[in-house]
């Protein structure tokens, strides 16, 4: 089971049974009542497949304003306090998805992918280039995970930008002398 905590809902399906919230829909199998576009909401959920089931109740954290336009009211604005607290500091959002940046920001939730995959190609060249079967046999634990941190930390200084900031600050820092 899987916990949504103080999303803002994006949407709500016609027959209120699902609720688009961080660009991705969760579905009931009764109605969601109390619930309007706009709010801060927390709920569980369960994965089956490609579909995202709310289980339990749907617990509205804090009201985004008047009722949604497709129930009669006014939309609410993106700027009430309920918005503006269920959107994470340095995160820029275009129709509900993170604005990707460059250089990456360090607390970006797309600096964790990054490391993921640094950490994947790391030992695979690793494996490829460096290590041979008698090396490896012979280093403990935590000299692999240094070996494979070392190279993963550097992919990922490349792939996120850093490293053309690190180089950038130099310069700027070798002219400014």
């Amino acid at each position: 089971m899987y916990d949504i905590n103080s999303a803002v809902v994006e949407a709500l399906s016609k027959d209120n049974k699902r609720v688009l919230v961080g660009g991705a829909w969760y579905g009931s199998y009764n109605p969601l009542t109390g619930v309007n576009k706009g709010d801060v909401v927390s709920f569980n959920f369960v994965k089956k497949g490609q579909w995202n089931n709310i289980k339990g109740a749907v617990e509205v954290v804090a009201s985004g304003g008047a009722p949604s336009s497709d129930r009669g009211g006014p939309a609410p604005s993106m700027n009430s306090p309920a918005s503006q607290a269920a959107i994470a500091p340095n995160y820029d959002k275009n129709a509900g998805y993170l604005v990707k940046r460059f250089p990456v920001p360090a607390d970006h939730p797309d600096r964790s992918i990054i490391r993921q995959n640094a950490i994947g190609n790391a030992i695979r060249a690793l494996e490829a280039t460096l290590w041979t079967n008698s090396h490896v046999e012979s280093m403990s634990h935590d000299e692999l995970f240094v070996d494979i941190m070392g190279l993963a930390t550097k992919f990922e200084k490349y792939a996120t930008g850093d490293l053309e900031l690190e180089m950038a600050s130099e310069m700027v820092e070798k002219e400014g002398k």
